[in-house]
């Protein structure tokens, strides 16, 4: 491992070469150069602080988006964010990273998803070109994308456009499989059993648009359209033998049991 040099006036670490580094400080780092004038008997308390004051110039780095967008995946900086805003000294860092990096990341991961599901609808419209369309084929491809919506709808306040774009999504699943249109089911099957579940997530996207939005959010408008995505999912039949099937059942339900248990 390399030495590094530490500067008690810009309380910031330099690599050999003289550079910033940008990382966390582990504490087992046994290289570790102690400050100026520390003692041997105060060398883990030095190295604690030290670690700590890491934290915070790790944390500074996140202010650039362009440079940790394609390091982390959106879930993953979700719950890195959340976690490091129990962190008192870099919980203003991360507002403000939130409110800078977020803006561009729900805006790019929503447009991905939204042409991985046309994507998908393009290939099915192909196969059933000449024949007539069976709506459950449908509903097996668009099915996983509800879990977009889910990790979405969990996103924090701060991330403005979250709940806009979840919202987005799902009426673009449930359009993909509207039942007024002229398609057919080509089996019988009982009432899906998530209905409820999509409906408590469509109400809580619909809440959380009108806190973002304000007045020019049109609430009505939006209540109504629920209805008919509750009644949509009421007509999807599924196999509980599909992977993806219980995956998602247990991503919408537990959704559900959050909002319940908080009562948010």
């Amino acid at each position: 491992m390399a030495r590094m040099r530490y500067d008690k006036h810009e309380n910031r670490w330099y690599d050999e070469d003289g550079k910033p580094v940008k990382r966390c400080i582990d504490e087992s780092d046994s290289e570790l150069e102690t400050a100026p004038g520390s003692s041997s008997g105060s060398a883990s308390l030095y190295v604690t602080f030290s670690a700590v004051s890491a934290v915070g110039s790790f944390c500074k780095s996140f202010t650039k988006h362009e440079d940790i967008l394609p390091i982390f995946t959106l879930e993953t900086r979700t719950t890195l964010l959340e976690a490091l805003l129990g962190h008192r000294t870099a919980a203003p860092v991360v507002k403000k990273t939130m409110e800078t990096m977020y803006a561009d990341a729900v805006v790019a991961f929503v447009a991905s998803v939204h042409a991985k599901l046309k994507e998908a609808t393009c290939e099915m419209d192909k196969v059933h070109v000449e024949d007539e369309i069976d709506m459950n084929d449908y509903i097996r491809v668009v099915q996983p994308f509800l879990e977009d919506v889910v990790l979405l709808s969990r996103m924090p306040a701060a991330c403005r456009g979250a709940a806009k774009g979840a919202w987005e999504l799902l009426l673009a699943i449930v359009s993909t499989t509207d039942p007024g249109e002229e398609r057919s089911y080509s089996q019988p099957g009982e009432r899906a059993p998530f209905d409820e579940a999509a409906d408590e997530l469509g109400l809580f996207l619909v809440q959380r648009r009108n806190e973002e939005e304000g007045v020019n959010f049109e609430f009505k408008a939006d209540l109504e359209k629920l209805e008919e995505i509750k009644g949509t999912m009421a007509l999807w039949f599924r196999w509980e033998s599909e992977s993806w099937f219980p995956k998602t059942m247990k991503a919408l339900e537990g959704f559900a049991q959050e909002r319940s248990a908080t009562g948010n």
